[in-house]
């Protein structure tokens, strides 16, 4: 009782702490009532305003139809003639009769004084007719247009709306009478949409709030969590009420309650905000029909709310551990990028909620809000998410209430200084990761893309070396002597690199059947399974080529960037488990491929977790090419057959034995 009491107390002084904030309060949870209606429902009402200012304007083509059968160029006239469109017959040889626009500037400044000499202020567009002389000729429509002036520019979508629709006709036409009726044409196939508004409207919002409402969370639920974490531990308050005797967890939920609360009303007043937008309107929730999505439907939007209390936990547990209030800031944007990924599932097309995907942090959520808004979701799976969100958000306020200990908040003063020293080290570290992730995911991807080898060569060595060198010099001239470097100078046991070799095997065959399970969940895409370039690619380059560029690279630079530089700084602020799992994280997302996801964090996983425990670098560096080699001459059939069906085969075997030996506990090197 005595806890339940301390909750509700600290609860109490944090909310009314958080309402004096009423300028911070209004922007976070009262302003998106009033936010959507004007911005969403005031772009629609411009949007239509200016299409239906442009379709009342009377433009002018110039036509020039001398060289066109009189019937066809008649026909073509009826057609791109109606309303808001004048037509106007003239000559346009002085156009024609210059070069093509893709000639020297010389030319093209010609083209535009005979456009200007043509046209003048009479016309927005020249429509030239050629050709249709005989009856197999064919009749060519040039229209002659300037981007830059809107008139001339609707004027020309106009235009080309209504020859593609008579060409269509005409093509019909041409066909039957050079052929006669079609007899292979058995299927006349129409296709009619059924959905109501209110669907259409359902379905367009299925399709962006769970994305959405994660960044709404995180901007409405981090004013307080900045506020009762990082701004009370700037100012001193928090460290008196952590020496106090009351329960550590009692302060915790407390606190965590005050930015719940906060949170929860911030997705109250967006949903609110969304069906007021709605009801004014808004074509995105319309559907393009007259009415909108119905009050009902968008109350289904609640079933998000156990993603709201999982964002408010990791908001607090981000926040816990900052020292300052800009600190906590800082932390804010890479949240915000890792809490948005999981929500891209719902642009997956035709992937369907499952129990597996329910227990995967935002990502059920994000399903079970689509399918509510669809109108199909399901009770044991929407079960399923909402205990799998509940027992995710109890862990991230245990490891707060960790995190906020008395005897870790109050150290003494060389203590803190170099705590100081090695939270920074693991910021930097950090953010070397996710530019690593940016750099593959921007520039890496498209060079691999446009030259397979030179561009994979040239990410490792040009890209990532680089950035593992620079983050190592980085973390040891301004943290101190680094433990990068302990792991990259450690001199491993010839055991421990025999051991690595003889994982590989192992490993390769559980990775093949979790990527086989994970078929069942994200199917790879045809694009991947059947790609004749890859193909070629791997028949065409030789062996030792293929060898150095997918496993001895990859091996020595990979490593040397997320086991060496960024899990070595990271291992010094951070316990073992997390710097394993931030690394990893890291490291997955560097391959830039969410098919590949799973598989990767789980190798990065044991390449860390063997990197600590062997205390080098170097039996992580032998396993990862030897895997990669024996995956990479495995897929291309080029592996040894008694290797594949001899005596070869039951080295799978030896993968736990070896993993076990290789970490097992062992005692410290004598420094003889």
């Amino acid at each position: 009782m005595r806890g339940a009491s301390i909750t509700r107390t600290v609860f109490r002084v944090e909310v009314v702490q958080l309402l004096r904030d009423r300028r911070a309060f209004f922007a976070a949870v009262l302003l998106p009532v009033f936010l959507y209606p004007l911005m969403l429902s005031g772009s629609d009402l411009l949007k239509n305003a200016a299409v239906g200012s442009l379709e009342e304007r009377e433009l002018t083509v110039l036509v020039d139809s001398g060289d066109a059968p009189p019937e066809l160029a008649t026909r073509l006239l009826d057609a791109v003639g109606g309303p808001a469109t004048l037509i106007v017959n003239g000559d346009a040889s002085s156009l024609t009769n210059q070069p093509a626009a893709s000639f020297p500037e010389t030319h093209r400044r010609q083209i535009e004084d005979a456009w200007r000499e043509l046209v003048g202020d009479t016309a927005q567009a020249v429509l030239i007719l050629e050709g249709g002389a005989t009856a197999t000729g064919q009749l060519r429509a040039t229209i002659w247009y300037e981007r830059k002036d809107e008139s001339s520019r609707t004027l020309s979508g106009r235009l080309r709306e209504r020859l593609q629709s008579l060409a269509e006709i005409m093509t019909v036409e041409r066909r039957v009478d050079l052929l006669g009726a079609d007899p292979g044409a058995a299927l006349a196939l129409e296709v009619h949409d059924q959905a109501t508004a209110e669907d259409k409207g359902a379905a367009n919002l299925a399709r962006f709030l769970p994305i959405m409402l994660v960044f709404l969370l995180l901007g409405g639920g981090s004013f307080a969590a900045l506020s009762i974490f990082a701004g009370e531990r700037e100012a001193g308050t928090l460290e008196t009420l952590l020496v106090s005797p009351a329960n550590k967890s009692a302060v915790v939920l407390g606190k965590f309650g005050a930015v719940l609360l906060t949170g929860l009303a911030c997705l109250v007043s967006n949903i609110l905000g969304l069906y007021l937008a709605a009801q004014l309107g808004w074509e995105g929730l319309s559907g393009g029909g007259s009415g909108g999505i119905s009050l009902e439907r968008l109350a289904g939007a609640f079933v998000f709310v156990p993603a709201c209390i999982l964002v408010c936990a990791i908001l607090c547990l981000a926040c816990g551990r900052a020292r300052s209030f800009r600190e906590g800031q800082h932390k804010l944007l890479p949240l915000m990028l890792a809490l948005a990924v999981p929500n891209l599932v719902v642009l997956a097309p035709g992937l369907e909620h499952n129990y597996l995907l329910a227990l995967v942090p935002l990502t059920g959520a994000a399903l079970s809000l689509r399918d509510a808004l669809l109108g199909e979701l399901t009770l044991g799976v929407t079960l399923a998410m909402i205990l799998s969100h509940l027992a995710w958000s109890a862990f991230a306020v245990r490891q707060l209430a960790g995190l906020l200990d008395a005897e870790r908040v109050l150290i003494g003063a060389a203590s803190a200084e170099e705590a100081g020293n090695r939270r920074l080290a693991s910021r930097h570290a950090q953010a070397y990761g996710f530019g690593a992730v940016l750099l593959m995911l921007g520039l890496a991807s498209r060079l691999q893309a446009q030259d397979m080898l030179n561009g994979l060569l040239t990410t490792l060595w040009g890209m990532m070396l680089p950035l593992a060198l620079v983050c190592l010099w980085h973390a040891n001239r301004r943290f101190g002597p680094a433990r990068p470097l302990d792991f990259i100078r450690s001199r491993p046991r010839i055991i421990d690199l025999f051991l690595a070799i003889l994982i590989a095997p192992g490993l390769a065959w559980v990775i093949e059947y979790l990527v086989r399970a994970q078929e069942f969940v994200l199917p790879l895409p045809e694009a991947v399974t059947q790609n004749p370039a890859l193909a070629q690619f791997f028949q065409s380059t030789s062996l030792g080529t293929l060898l150095f560029a997918m496993a001895v690279s990859p091996g020595i630079v990979e490593e040397l960037l997320f086991r060496g530089a960024i899990l070595g700084t990271l291992a010094r602020d951070k316990k073992p488990v997390r710097a394993v799992v931030i690394s990893s994280l890291f490291f997955s997302a560097a391959h830039a491929s969410l098919h590949r996801l799973m598989p990767t964090f789980l190798i990065g996983s044991l390449l860390g977790t063997i990197t600590l425990r062997s205390g080098s670098l170097w039996p992580a560096v032998v396993l990862h090419v030897t895997y990669n080699s024996w995956v990479m001459l495995l897929g291309t059939e080029r592996l040894p057959e008694v290797l594949v069906t001899g005596w070869g085969q039951h080295l799978v075997w030896l993968a736990l034995p070896s993993l076990f030996l290789l970490l097992r506990p062992r005692k410290p090197r004598s420094a003889n």
